[in-house]
């Protein structure tokens, strides 16, 4: 995904190619709550990772060509950590999800 998605933010506006990604990125994770069964989940998970993966080399390029180089690893620093708090406080949305009597399906 990334290879290719990279390749492609030499070509194509960056902008509104990662605010796509995005959009599809959100469709995946809210699909994964209605996957009849682990193969349909499989396939969708992978297919998600994918489309996380269109958005990266675009907010890259945008970090890279847009803001100044003072500036550039403050910016960078707050792209990397928010994937890690992200991850971070997603068990937490599963556990509380579970303790208001959903299914795992209700946390996505």
């Amino acid at each position: 995904g990334k290879f290719f998605t990279s390749l492609a933010s030499d070509y194509v506006p960056c902008s509104e190619f990662h605010a796509l990604g995005l959009m599809l990125s959100g469709v995946a994770v809210a699909a994964l709550g209605f996957c009849p069964g682990f193969g349909a989940l499989a396939v969708l998970w992978g297919l998600q990772g994918i489309v996380q993966a269109f958005g990266w080399p675009f907010v890259g390029r945008i970090v890279v060509t847009k803001l100044p180089a003072a500036d550039r690893a403050k910016y960078w620093g707050l792209l990397s950590m928010a994937c890690n708090v992200g991850n971070m406080l997603a068990p937490y949305g599963i556990v509380a999800a579970g303790a208001v009597g959903l299914s795992w399906r209700g946390s996505f």
